[in-house]
């Protein structure tokens, strides 16, 4: 892991360039015993109304990643499992947190969500967020790699909707966006310098 910054690379890329990148140690949302993973390189699909966690700590060099699940007994747990979250991987100093989607039969996951990124950023000062997604049918599938310090992210709208491909598909796949400093944010390889009085804000949806 030589020249490794540990300032991630953020890639948004479509879903065949994503399948060709992806290995490591698939983690699955059920039951909540294998919902995570401490590895450097893991991967997880189909994050909808869920909401999947990278911690990284770069002097350690370690990196944990989580799908958690937006049921009423997780969430009712969700306080408990942070804390044995931070016991597994010790003062992570950079992390990304993307998923939930706000939908009547889901009633936990903004909950969730919101709980997640509450108690994250006070212990944690560096972090990238992709929250919420806009489209009912949205669904987030991500990797990350820590000899490069990369995560790839393929974001799929629906049907009726256009996929991440471009800054304007990616405001519109989220509701809420944070870029984290020291993070690069590509969109199929091509970097996207966001406005520095946006770069550390809440980017809202076109509408």
């Amino acid at each position: 892991m030589e020249n490794v910054s540990f300032k991630s690379r953020i890639n948004f890329v479509n879903y065949s360039a994503y399948k060709r990148r992806v290995n490591g140690i698939y983690i699955d949302f059920e039951p909540i015993m294998d919902c995570f993973c401490k590895n450097g390189k893991f991967w997880t699909d189909n994050i909808r109304t869920c909401t999947a966690i990278g911690l990284i700590n770069t002097d350690t060099k370690e990196a944990l990643g989580v799908h958690y699940h937006d049921s009423e007994i997780n969430y009712k747990m969700l306080e408990h499992f942070l804390e044995r979250m931070f016991k597994w991987i010790k003062n992570p100093n950079r992390c990304l947190i993307i998923g939930s989607k706000d939908l009547k039969s889901s009633e936990f996951s903004i909950p969730t969500f919101d709980k997640i990124y509450k108690i994250l950023s006070e212990r944690i000062e560096n972090m990238t967020v992709f929250g919420k997604h806009k489209y009912s049918h949205g669904q987030s599938h991500i990797h990350y790699n820590i000899d490069n310090d990369a995560w790839d992210i393929c974001t799929e709208n629906g049907v009726f909707h256009e996929d991440v491909y471009d800054e304007k598909t990616l405001k519109n796949s989220f509701k809420t966006i944070r870029i984290a400093d020291g993070d690069s944010l590509y969109i199929n390889d091509k970097q996207i310098i966001l406005p520095k009085e946006n770069r550390f804000q809440i980017l809202k949806p076109d509408k």
